[in-house]
């Protein structure tokens, strides 16, 4: 559970890391490379019948295309996310994606690799849950659409489709997103 967590705090430090090296370099370097960045968190529901929480780092690092960390869990319980454990699926991945920025809204497609871990809880005879829990690992293929409508420059909201292929428990869902940051639109009026 530590190095799951640990994981995952690299992965969003990795991922910011690219928003420092773009704000250092020379103007005229970058006077064609918009600098996107923007944090969203997101909720609802997966294929598995659990709730989905979602935290995504984004990073625009080209015109076009961009990186994502996304720390996401499928839990049973949304009052288990944290700090007691539930069964779920907890996922820290790493994606790379294509921009096709509109005039108010963005489409993002992306794909990648990542780390998850499926966490199951053994049943009593009564029927109860009790404190024995499986973990397994393994590699996971995401494949994730995302769609923001941006108000403001700073602030959107969004819709995420997500596909997790794994040799465990392969899953989908959807989620409400809240995005705030640098979003990057072709809207110039603001």
């Amino acid at each position: 559970m530590k190095m799951s967590i640990i994981f995952g705090c690299f992965l969003m430090m990795f991922t910011f890391s690219f928003i420092k090296s773009y704000g250092q370099g020379p103007y005229h370097y970058q006077a064609n490379i918009p600098d996107y960045y923007w944090l969203d968190l997101g909720a609802g529901k997966s294929s598995s019948g659990y709730s989905s929480v979602v935290w995504d780092a984004n990073v625009q690092v080209s015109d076009s295309w961009l990186i994502t960390g996304r720390l996401q869990g499928e839990l049973n319980n949304l009052s288990s996310f944290g700090f007691k454990r539930g069964a779920g699926v907890y996922a820290y991945y790493l994606l790379a994606g294509r921009m096709l920025n509109q005039k108010f809204g963005l489409l993002i497609v992306s794909a990648g690799l990542g780390l998850v871990n499926v966490v199951s809880s053994a049943a009593a005879p009564n029927g109860a849950y009790n404190n024995s829990t499986t973990n397994i690992q393994t590699v996971g293929v995401p494949i994730l659409i995302q769609s923001y409508l941006v108000s403001l420059q700073t602030f959107g909201f969004g819709i995420s489709g997500y596909i997790n292929l794994n040799t465990i428990r392969c899953t989908a869902g959807i989620t409400l997103n809240l995005a705030i940051g640098q979003i990057g639109t072709n809207n110039k009026n603001y």
